[in-house]
């Protein structure tokens, strides 16, 4: 991250928070993540950078969801429209793999299961092991 801000590369340092923002998100911490997606998403809506948006949205999601179900399902459909529009097939997928978690723990194990079926066929498209994993939790 210092790097990319010593160079002056917005997009870059955005990148990189986002990454570092997923690393403690798997550790299980959501307080960094949170207090620090917001300054990523906003550069990356500055720079009109819409895939790295939809992956900053799918990860605020992730951070809330333990807070809210409801409302990562709501950000991870709002981030899958736009990873859709701009055809990012492995950040869409992951979206969906995403919105399939959110959406089975409020209940809506029809969503949930479309959901996953959606990923599948993203990761199946250059990603087998990924949708072979996914593949498994359709129920």
């Amino acid at each position: 991250m210092r790097l990319a801000e010593r160079f002056g590369d917005e997009a870059l340092s955005s990148l990189a928070l986002a990454g570092r923002a997923e690393l403690h998100l798997v550790q299980g911490d959501v307080s960094w993540p949170r207090s620090k997606l917001g300054r990523a998403a906003a550069t990356y809506e500055r720079l009109q950078h819409p895939v790295g948006l939809a992956e900053v949205w799918r990860l605020e999601a992730r951070a809330r969801r333990g807070a809210t179900s409801a409302g990562a399902a709501t950000r991870l459909g709002r981030a899958a429209e736009l990873a859709r529009g701009q055809g990012s097939a492995h950040t869409l997928a992951e979206i969906e793999r995403d919105l399939s978690a959110a959406l089975e723990a409020i209940g809506d194990v029809a969503g949930a299961r479309a959901a996953r079926e959606r990923a599948v066929a993203l990761y199946a498209a250059g990603a087998a092991p990924a949708a072979a994993e996914i593949a498994a939790l359709i129920k």
